[in-house]
């Protein structure tokens, strides 16, 4: 059993020293992968919270409109309770202020994570670095993955990411701990391969997740800016002579928001990151890989969270315009 054990590993081992590249012609394509993953996540985490804040103000507002909604455990808000929660009941039992913040965050540094472990493993210099960004990268994979299980469940969804990722054992770990260190770029190689083809299981259903997320947002803030254009395109057509040009131009403005909002795409960034995720993790899987279409969807992906954050920044300044001091 030993010995057949033993052969397998140096199967695998001659097998990796048979490929022409090696993992420094990935260190360029997954570092700037890292870099605008890092830029998406920090772009993007106000959407959670401003997403939070819209759904407990419509959870109060639809209880208001129909009480029934409201559901209090029989053993809570008692003398002798040790909780007091009140949840609304629409076929979806939840709290009446339950947050997604602490999955979306939790999300969101999960992909950090993982591509600043990418690029760990990148530029390992021995086969104990490589082991330590690998043993990282799967401890980190499998958070995100029950993250976004969490996060679905509270979108009214079940996933079984965690369990599916749990179950794609990588055999990288038996390859390092023979110490292989001679053909430290061909392990590494294989590190970021078994490590990409590990997330790119999961990486569409997670992107989806942040997608839906971000459009539910952005699509309740254009109800908002539409409200807001409306009752400007009242007030000028009801205004007085002399009050028409500056009616005009708070009209002007409010058309503006709204036309933003209406293209706004903040899903954008995260469509563009699944893309670049799946071509990189094809190029690694390829014995002559080309990075051309990995550059571009991850320009791409730079391009998006750019406009993202231009139009997240416009739309809540239309929102919550600035009060003038007293």
């Amino acid at each position: 059993m030993g010995h057949r054990y033993r052969g397998a590993i140096a199967a695998q081992a001659v097998a990796l020293l048979l490929c022409a590249c090696s993992a420094a012609d990935f260190k360029q394509p997954i570092a700037a992968f890292a870099d605008q993953t890092n830029a998406a996540k920090t772009t993007f985490q106000g959407y959670a919270t401003s997403l939070d804040q819209v759904n407990h103000e419509q959870n109060l507002a639809d209880i208001a409109r129909e009480p029934k909604l409201l559901f209090v455990p029989a053993s809570d808000c008692k003398r002798a309770s040790k909780r007091c929660q009140l949840f609304i009941d629409d076929g979806r039992r939840r709290r009446l202020n339950a947050s997604i913040v602490p999955n979306i965050t939790a999300i969101m540094n999960g992909l950090s994570t993982y591509a600043t472990n990418l690029n760990a493993i990148a530029t390992a210099d021995s086969a104990g670095e490589i082991k330590t960004a690998v043993d990282a990268a799967n401890t980190n994979l499998i958070g995100l993955a029950k993250a976004a299980d969490g996060l679905n469940k509270q979108l009214g969804r079940t996933t079984t990411l965690e369990t599916q990722v749990t179950a794609l054992a990588t055999p990288l770990a038996d390859i390092v701990t023979l110490a292989l260190t001679t053909y430290v770029e061909q392990v590494k190689l294989q590190a970021l391969r078994d490590a990409t083809e590990r997330m790119e299981s999961i990486f569409p259903q997670v992107t989806s997740v942040l997608v839906e997320v971000g459009e539910t947002d952005n699509s309740i803030k254009t109800t908002s800016l539409f409200l807001k254009f409306n009752d400007a395109q009242v007030a000028f057509k009801s205004a007085a002579p002399e009050e028409r040009l500056a009616k005009l131009t708070a009209m002007e403005a409010a058309a503006d928001a709204y036309d933003r909002g209406l293209n706004a795409d903040p899903g954008a960034p995260f469509i563009k990151l699944a893309m670049a995720h799946t071509a990189l993790t094809n190029a690694l899987r390829s014995p002559d890989p080309s990075f051309e279409q990995v550059f571009a969807f991850i320009q791409q992906v730079a391009d998006a969270v750019t406009r993202l954050a231009n139009d997240a920044k416009a739309i809540d300044k239309a929102l919550n315009p600035p009060q003038p001091k007293p």
